[in-house]
């Protein structure tokens, strides 16, 4: 997850990103992939939980956070491997520094969790309560600041940029036993990174103050990107929108129009 969002922002100064694991499909379309004030939960009722939240604290499936937002947490813990653990982790970074998480209501917030089997060499980490115990120790020193990677191929596609990345080892002070020293994967979730790094050139948006936010163009506008979906806009040329995607199909710099509100322009269309 670091190294997508630490990729991402060499294509594209992004200022909202989106974690969804690849077996999760939300139910409604109010439900927007968007960033707001605060560290946004997603996927708050799933249908493997009876559509109810697991717990309060609970941070899994689908998450928003602006670039802010992630450097204020150090970005996502890479001493986590196997399954479990780290969104837990990122939720507890998310409280210590303040923040609170939002959510849409459980109405909104209806997810639909693909049925699959675990992946191979995916197995329970036996440490992922003890991690999660020592977060407030260990997130400032275990994150963006401590990332090491190596990038092996970079695949560019119409609308996905995916990220293959070598992963690299760093020994750590096990927060369990103090003394001992553990050498740790940093990054591992390879499967989530992909997955990842291609939402995030699809959603990159947030709630903003004053005379406006940059519109989400990312890569250059296009009518094949753009879906049918009736979400207006009001440009800062006056003029309302159908979607965010139909304002940058009518500029050709993102830079030069704001959009002052998430709606229509005064109350009525162009």
């Amino acid at each position: 997850m670091n190294i997508g969002f630490t990729e991402a922002l060499k294509e594209y100064d992004y200022d909202c990103f989106v974690f969804s694991d690849v077996d999760i499909i939300p139910m409604d379309d109010r439900n927007l992939y968007r960033c707001f004030s605060q560290p946004r939960h997603l996927s708050v009722a799933v249908d493997k939980f009876k559509f109810k939240l697991p717990y309060y604290h609970y941070f899994g499936g689908v998450t928003s956070l602006s670039k802010e937002q992630i450097l204020k947490i150090n970005g996502f813990p890479n001493t986590y491997w196997g399954w479990g653990g780290e969104y837990d982790d990122i939720s507890q970074r998310v409280t210590y520094k303040g923040m609170t998480i939002s959510r849409p209501d459980s109405v909104v917030g209806k997810c639909q969790m693909i049925r699959h089997t675990r992946d191979k060499n995916n197995e329970e980490n036996p440490h992922r309560f003890w991690r999660v115990a020592y977060t407030q120790k260990m997130m400032d020193r275990d994150g963006l600041n401590s990332l090491e990677y190596q990038v092996v191929e970079v695949e560019k596609h119409k609308i996905t940029v995916c990220f293959i990345s070598w992963k690299s080892l760093k020994k750590f002070e096990s927060p369990v036993i103090p003394g001992k020293f553990e050498m740790v994967h940093l990054d591992n979730m390879v499967g989530k990174l992909l997955i990842l790094v291609c939402v995030m050139l699809l959603v990159s948006f947030s709630d903003a103050e004053g005379r406006g936010r940059k519109p989400s163009c990312g890569i250059a506008a296009d009518p094949f990107f753009c879906i049918d979906l009736y979400s207006p806009v009001c440009g800062s040329d006056g003029k309302t929108y159908s979607n965010e995607c139909e304002l940058c199909l009518h500029i050709q710099q993102c830079r030069n129009m704001l959009i002052v509100n998430d709606d229509r322009c005064g109350g009525a269309e162009s």
